[in-house]
């Protein structure tokens, strides 16, 4: 069949040797005649004799289209034997062939759909033109990153307009749809295009500096955003949409549908910021009331989809889990200063509480998204009582490292309260735990930098400052100590020597406030004094011991098993990669410990009050420190003060 376009007249080498250009941007030039055309179509005012014109030269894309959609990628010089190798001048030309035949498709799908009668023959056509544009980017799923960056780089060729047209017409009523489109709704990777190129058009509209018509983005970011919750709320669990066999590489219709969902809500909350409440008003179709109520109901019929796809005959938890990114993002729109803020984080947190207590989920990436926005929602509502229960139920479901030497992969049965704990969740809902306790640290050592300058300026809050941070502490530290006592993995273990090293370094700070304003010592700041030691310090060694004793007995293991090859030279990567992290962590951890327990010394003698009497110092730590190893994260009279007690500091393995 002869080629319906000569790829080698738009193309042409450097002069200077460098890579090959498009000369000719043939998708260009068939986008915007056919605008002209429709545009002239509309015009009633328009001569007869313009009108054959246009009619003739309609007939002559028609034909291009049809020989397009006939034409085989071999008749374009591109198959399954093709190179897109960037470093070659074919694998070049390749390319460049690709990047023009792909806007080509797309454009004559759009001219199909929008010129021409609805009929068999029209959605034949379209389907064709889709399967041609399907086998090319299967093709090019062989490129190159950094290749794949060029051919992403490229601006959706579909007009908003029309896109928008597509995916309100696919999603019609049922028993208002004809038959061709029914046809076209049928091919389940068409429907994923036209989802996904709608959020892309939208913005690439929205982007545009030459295109200054910012109501009609907004109505279009209403009406989308009303249609996909239309849809996620009509589709369940056994929907076509949802973890269909096509997307085995990729997401689902319905995930496409949520991630455009909390695109748009991004998009309007950034462009369109004081208009954001209005927004979420016309998509609700809620009567006009306070942002919090607002966001409330929109995150309420989340809820609702949420719990419809887990309770269906096969839960989808792929699809839940981008739409509890969605219900993250609203609940980080609420407006705190309000008085009903927290009612509206409760709620929320006891939903979500609810869910981990009762829902065996085993997926991941749900896992991460529900305890992430729990420990988020909890922490902003006062309930902090929840991530210390959470804590200890990952405790329970590890196992008590004192107790035994159990492999992590056979934990102990026990008896637990959230039954999202599994061994397939452990690890990822340990690591928010970790994320959200570092993060924690992080706040209280701006806290404390901000009480030194309440305290400098003689403020009359000082007092009520330090007793909320002394309970910041106790929180912390009560959370903290369920999870050393945890029998961990070494990725956990790691995290718990950060969140600890992290913990002595707030501590030290709080200290050094305390002796650089001497003050009565508050029940509570002792309180702080006498947790740190018996339920953080003392059990830290009993873990670094029983762990050191643990990571023996698997390393002896691990000798005894014969590896052969690359397998064995992979675990000795590891192992070594480990021994070296280690070798520079856990004496960090044990000088911020001896740090803190310095200055503590020193705020006894001069508070007169025995702060040391909490504190147990380990027989058991046997090695010295290495200065060289330590980051020089303290000032050059710290460096001193480390230079004269470094023959004393010893660490416990």
């Amino acid at each position: 069949m002869p080629c319906p376009i000569k790829l080698d007249s738009c193309i042409e080498p450097s002069s200077s040797g460098g890579f090959i250009k498009t000369v000719e941007p043939i998708h260009i030039l068939l986008l915007n005649t056919i605008r002209s055309l429709q545009a002239a179509a509309s015009d009633s005012s328009t001569c007869s004799l313009i009108i054959e014109s246009i009619n003739r030269f309609r007939g002559h894309i028609k034909s291009f289209v049809i020989r397009l959609s006939n034409a085989a990628l071999e008749d374009l010089e591109l198959d399954k034997t093709t190179s897109f190798d960037v470093d070659t001048y074919e694998g070049q030309k390749n390319i460049q062939y690709a990047m023009l035949l792909l806007p080509l498709y797309e454009i004559a799908i759009e001219y199909e759909y929008s010129m021409n009668e609805m009929n068999a023959d029209t959605s034949e056509v379209i389907l064709n033109l889709f399967k041609k544009r399907k086998d090319l980017m299967g093709l090019l799923s062989s490129i190159p990153d950094r290749s794949k960056k060029t051919l992403n780089a490229n601006k959706p060729s579909s007009s908003l307009k029309f896109i928008t047209k597509v995916f309100k017409d696919l999603f019609a009523s049922e028993d208002n749809m004809s038959e061709p489109l029914r046809n076209l709704k049928s091919n389940i990777e068409l429907v994923h295009f036209v989802v996904v190129s709608t959020g892309d058009s939208l913005k690439c509209a929205i982007n545009d500096p030459y295109r200054h018509r910012d109501e009609e983005s907004f109505n279009i970011c209403i009406e989308l955003c009303q249609l996909y919750l239309q849809i996620l709320t009509q589709e369940d669990s056994d929907s076509i949409f949802a973890n269909n066999q096509s997307f085995k590489k990729g997401p689902s219709v319905l995930i496409s549908l949520s991630n455009h969902l909390l695109s748009i809500l991004e998009i309007v909350r950034n462009v369109w910021p004081s208009r954001f409440v209005d927004f979420l008003t016309s998509v609700c179709r809620l009567p006009d009331s306070d942002q919090n109520t607002i966001i409330a109901s929109f995150i309420e019929s989340l809820r609702d989809i949420v719990i419809k796809f887990l309770s269906g005959r096969s839960p989808i938890y792929k699809e839940v889990s981008s739409i509890m990114q969605v219900i993250s993002f609203l609940a980080g729109t609420f407006d705190k200063s309000s008085q009903d803020y927290s009612q509206h984080a409760q709620q929320i947190t006891n939903w979500v509480n609810e869910l981990a207590k009762d829902r065996p989920i085993e997926d991941t990436g749900l896992t991460k998204e529900l305890i992430s926005l729990l420990i988020r929602v909890s922490s902003d509502a006062g309930e902090h009582h929840i991530i210390h229960d959470l804590c200890a139920d990952l405790h329970a479901y590890a196992g008590e490292i004192e107790s035994s030497f159990a492999d992590e992969d056979e934990p102990m049965e026990t008896n637990i309260h959230y039954q999202i704990i599994s061994n397939k969740t452990f690890s990822v809902i340990i690591s928010q735990v970790f994320d959200y306790l570092d993060h924690s640290f992080d706040e209280l050592i701006w806290a404390i930098s901000k009480l030194r300058l309440y305290a400098v300026n003689a403020d009359e809050d000082v007092p009520s400052f330090e007793q909320d941070i002394c309970e910041c502490f106790i929180l912390y530290m009560k959370t903290l100590s369920e999870l050393v006592r945890t029998v961990l993995s070494d990725t956990g273990s790691e995290n718990l020597f950060k969140n600890l090293a992290k913990l002595y370094k707030a501590l030290q700070a709080f200290i050094k406030y305390k002796l650089a304003f001497i003050g009565d010592m508050s029940q509570m700041f002792i309180k702080v004094i006498s947790i740190s030691g018996s339920d953080i310090t003392d059990r830290m060694y009993k873990f670094l011991t029983i762990y050191g004793q643990r990571q023996q007995l698997a390393d002896a293991s691990h000798g005894k098993k014969k590896s052969k090859g690359k397998r064995r030279k992979e675990i000795n990567i590891k192992q070594e990669a480990r021994v070296q992290r280690e070798s520079r962590m856990i004496p960090q951890l044990i000088y911020s410990v001896e740090q803190y327990e310095r200055h503590l010394i020193q705020l006894s003698r001069k508070s007169r009050v025995d702060f040391m009497q909490y504190m147990k110092r380990s027989t058991s730590r046997d090695f010295k420190i290495e200065i060289s190893l330590l980051n020089e994260e303290s000032s050059s009279e710290d460096e001193k003060e480390v230079k004269s007690s470094s023959s004393h500091l010893s660490v416990c393995i």
